[in-house]
Order: C-alpha cells, then structure tokens, then sequence
C-alpha cells in the first residue's frame, strides 16, 4: 500500500500533492444558491456534523441518508485522490442545495460561496485540542 502524498505548499498551507494539483478546479468551483458549506478545521466532527445535517435536511429520515457514503452525499470541494472524482466532479453532478465540506481557511473558500450568499457553517477548534499529549 501506497503512504501519504508528499506535502505541497498552497498559499501557506501544507495540502497532499492531488489537492494542491486540483486547487484551480476547487478555487472556481460554482456554488449555487441555496448551497450549504460546512467548513471546519481537520478532525474536528467534520463528519458527524455532516452527518446530523443531512439527517435534519431529510426530517430525520436515515432512509434517505443512506443514500449513499457520506464524501458523496457530502463532498469536500477541494478533495482529489487518484483514481476517483474530485469533489468538484461529484459536485457538478449535484443539484442545488447542495450541503458541501471543507478544510479550507475562510480567506481561501472559494469567492461563489460569497457571491451567491450561501449558507456557511464553520467550526474552530485549536490544532492543539485534536492532538494527544
């Protein structure tokens, strides 16, 4: 088995080779009115959260929840692994609303999900509380 990519600078910030090579298409990505993002810092409940708005979204359905693994029903817009679609590509496949993920810092979320208004919802640990001592 393959380890990790190599770590590549993005304006500062330490990504995985694949994200950084598919940062333009996550940059321009097109948000769509009604489109909620769930932007949060790693390890942070980024699932679980995901996961409870998916359910609220389906009035609590888990019928409809399963639908599907949660990166597809809940993409991250800057994901790129080889050898499966980017975020952006299960995205574009996707009807607005859309509820979209991220780990991207505030000032490099892509500018549509500020010029359509959408609905964001951020979560802000400290690096220091997701590690162990």
């Amino acid at each position: 088995m393959a380890g990790r990519p190599p770590l590549r600078g993005l304006s500062g910030l330490p990504v995985a080779g694949p994200f950084a090579d598919n940062w333009e298409n996550a940059k321009c990505f097109e948000a769509g009115e009604g489109d909620l993002l769930i932007d949060t810092y790693p390890k942070s409940g980024t699932t679980w959260v995901s996961e409870i708005v998916d359910l609220i979204l389906h009035n609590g359905d888990t019928k409809k929840t399963q639908r599907g693994a949660i990166f597809e029903r809940v993409p991250f817009v800057e994901f790129a692994v080889p050898g499966m679609p980017t975020g952006t590509e299960i995205l574009n496949t996707m009807k607005p609303p859309r509820v979209i993920k991220s780990h991207l810092p505030v000032h490099l979320v892509p500018n549509s999900f500020w010029e359509k208004k959408c609905k964001v919802m951020g979560g802000r640990r400290g690096p220091g509380m997701m590690t162990i001592p």
